[in-house]
């Protein structure tokens, strides 16, 4: 029995229910003081899936997300993109329109921090070799926010 996480840096954990014993950690390679309010989700085919801000980013608007695929055994890189907008949201598995297996989606987005015109996507993946299937670009959002 094991837990899977992320922490805000990106970096995804496996540890042992029984002891809290570290199975594997996958640290996001590119995190240089990031922050992200992304996390981890399971796939139902032995997979984890992880949403997080890179580089310097904080969720703002103009830096980059990115989504990665993990072996849930041993935590083994499957595949990584590099996402247009940051990623402050849980990555969801199933099967989409356009996609004949499993998919993974997101919604990469900025954070309504300083200034306006917010931007945002949906994207899907095919879950095992990462490929991009599909993606809408939203309507830029002239804000500010309410």
């Amino acid at each position: 029995d094991t837990v899977v996480f992320m922490d805000f840096g990106g970096g995804i954990y496996r540890i042992g229910l029984h002891n809290g014993t570290l199975l594997w950690h996958v640290p996001e390679s590119e995190c240089q003081d990031c922050f992200t309010d992304g996390g981890a989700s399971l796939g139902p085919n032995g997979a984890v899936y992880g949403c997080s801000n890179f580089r310097n980013g904080h969720g703002g608007e103009g830096t980059q997300g990115v989504l990665r695929g993990l072996n849930l055994r041993d935590g083994q890189l499957l595949w990584k993109h590099a996402l247009p907008q940051p990623c402050n949201s849980y990555p969801a598995i199933g099967h989409v329109q356009g996609g004949s297996g499993l998919s993974v989606v997101v919604l990469p987005g900025s954070f309504p921090m300083n200034g306006s015109n917010f931007h945002g996507s949906v994207m899907a993946f095919d879950a095992e070799s990462g490929e991009l299937l599909w993606k809408y670009q939203g309507k830029v959002w002239p804000g500010p926010l309410a």
